[in-house]
């Protein structure tokens, strides 16, 4: 087989320089379906697919500037699970895909680093897999639209970098940067992160929303910042701001068929320009934020600063000097500007295949400055809702999951701590 090979994109050169034992990269999403999983024909269906998805059959190598990836013609190993979600990849041990699969009974879980993609690129590929999958056990299954199958040559715009070609050079306008409060919580060891996910009625919940006149996504950020908000009140804590990281997918926006992470992190806020806030205020602040911050010259300034980010004069440099530069760098500008993250994967419907996968989860990627992260989904007539951490306070779960069910809506909780 001869090997191919693709440049990583503005996002991927990022997350391939500052991935440890703690931030991994790596973001988790789980299908469970209603039956044991076959892992003799899970991996004929991975199989049938290589040729599909090859910008996802790739090693990552390092190059004398950046790292790339390369094609290989070996297969990704699929395991039975046995350890916290979302650790460590050993990229650098020989073969070593950048995702990995897991299974547990009825489970299957899709662990991708932000290296190669980000989660819709990664939910169409595990979606292709499923149907795949299910299609080799005898199920005759029509055609979905949106997902990629065997039988197909990939679009030349799946392996395109959207950061690159969107970035506009004459948009000069820049993002501020701020120092966010920061969750005094101490960390876990390294290898070990938890996760507390809550689920919820997913009609209840846009009920709620509704009445606040806003999307379900605007309201969740919005009760998110006034858990943190009231955790430092409670705590006598530092009034500096509020600042989550929530990722918005790039690809309607611009009609961008790439396959590789497209997707800035907008910053929903507050300042503390005043001493106490209601919910009702902060879903005030943070519905107007957001419906300025996707609109679409908005987002080109994020694109813009990702791509300067790789166009500076850190270009110039050598990896190996690169890697700890870009590290540094995002540390101080990166993820000191958020308190944490939250990301609405949003509703996911599956049609003829929902008839075979009983729930999904989403779990948000570890991060050593965001030691909290959250992530969400809607899939049938569920909400699930997962807090990702590295620590073992549950401060920030409790006051979320507490608000709801003073509003009437009761999380149903399920959680990896051991006791």
């Amino acid at each position: 087989m001869r090997k191919a090979w693709y440049k990583l994109d503005n996002a991927g050169k990022l997350y391939s320089s500052i991935m440890n034992d703690r931030a991994t990269t790596i973001f988790r999403l789980s299908i469970y379906l209603k039956e044991k999983v076959d892992v003799l024909i899970l991996k004929q269906a991975v199989d049938n697919l290589k040729d599909r998805f090859p910008y996802y059959n790739v090693l990552l190598k390092k190059g004398f500037f950046w790292h790339y990836l390369e094609t290989t013609d070996r297969n990704p190993t699929i395991d039975l699970e046995r350890y916290y979600p979302c650790m460590d990849i050993k990229y650098n041990k020989q073969g070593i895909y950048l995702y990995r699969l897991l299974y547990f009974e009825n489970k299957l879980s899709f662990e991708f680093s932000h290296i190669m993609t980000d989660g819709n690129g990664a939910l169409v590929y595990i979606l292709s897999l499923i149907y795949e999958y299910l299609n080799l056990k005898g199920e005759n299954i029509e055609k979905i639209p949106g997902l990629f199958y065997k039988d197909e040559t990939p679009d030349p715009g799946e392996f395109e970098d959207g950061f690159d070609k969107y970035f506009d050079p004459t948009n000069k306008k820049k993002i501020k940067f701020v120092d966010a409060f920061k969750l005094p919580f101490n960390k876990t060891e390294p290898g070990i992160y938890y996760t507390v996910t809550g689920i919820l009625d997913s009609k209840e919940l846009k009920k709620l929303a509704t009445n606040y006149d806003s999307s379900v996504g605007e309201f969740l950020i919005s009760l998110y910042i006034f858990s943190i908000y009231k955790y430092i009140v409670e705590n006598n804590l530092p009034k500096k701001p509020i600042y989550t990281n929530s990722p918005v997918n790039l690809r309607s926006v611009f009609g961008s068929k790439t396959m590789k992470n497209f997707f800035v992190s907008v910053t929903p806020h507050i300042d503390f320009e005043k001493d106490l806030y209601s919910l009702e205020e902060i879903v005030e602040i943070v519905k107007k934020y957001m419906r300025k911050a996707k609109q679409k010259e908005y987002l080109t300034r994020y694109i813009n600063r990702s791509v300067r980010n790789t166009k500076n004069w850190l270009k110039f440099f050598p990896l190996i000097i690169k890697d700890s530069a870009m590290s540094a760098v995002y540390n101080i500008w990166g993820e000191s500007n958020y308190t944490s993250g939250f990301s609405n994967m949003g509703v996911i419907k599956l049609g003829p295949l929902e008839k075979y996968i009983e729930k999904m989860e989403a779990y948000p990627p570890p991060s050593e400055g965001n030691i909290i992260k959250v992530a969400s989904l809607t899939y049938k007539d569920k909400m699930y809702i997962t807090f990702g951490k590295l620590t073992e306070e549950k401060d920030l779960e409790r006051i979320f999951f507490s608000e709801l069910r003073k509003m009437g809506i009761i999380a149903k909780i399920e959680t990896n701590y051991r006791s």
